[in-house]
């Protein structure tokens, strides 16, 4: 069932969730990772300042940029690591306002990251590190 809706999330074949009004469903859609006027102080100047974006589900993104351009504080706060000093993050209708750490784990099996060490066993394909992960999250084979 978990892989099945894992495959509707990357296909984008799944529906706007029903909300109070229409702009508050509007971030309620079902695997997309919204990020919203995020801001990150560092100890001299701004790690990350009004960074907004949004990846809906199926797409695929990427990010690029110089040593210490704040890559990694984005996907560590995106992936629910650290909070934002400012502005909100919402992935898979679990927002970073008001979220739970059982609501965080589902959150992060919906974000692939391969972090700037490479955490990935190296007797293994990559296709191979991502189904054993699969299987360690107790995700079912479809």
């Amino acid at each position: 069932m978990a892989t099945a809706r894992l495959a509707d999330l990357f296909r984008g074949s799944e529906k706007k969730v029903a909300g109070a009004n229409e702009e508050s469903r509007d971030d309620l859609i079902p695997g997309r990772v919204k990020i919203e006027s995020v801001s990150l102080m560092g100890k001299r100047r701004p790690i990350l300042d009004n960074v907004s974006l949004s990846i809906e589900p199926g797409e695929f993104a990427v990010m690029v940029g110089p040593s210490g351009s704040g890559k990694t504080s984005l996907l560590r706060i995106a992936h629910f690591d650290s909070p934002p000093d400012e502005g909100r993050v919402v992935v898979d209708r679990v927002d970073s306002h008001n979220v739970r750490s059982s609501d965080v784990m589902m959150a992060r099996r919906l974000i692939g990251m391969v972090s700037q060490d490479f955490k990935l066993l190296p007797d293994r394909s990559a296709f191979e590190n991502v189904m054993f992960a699969l299987e360690v999250a107790g995700v079912p084979r479809a």
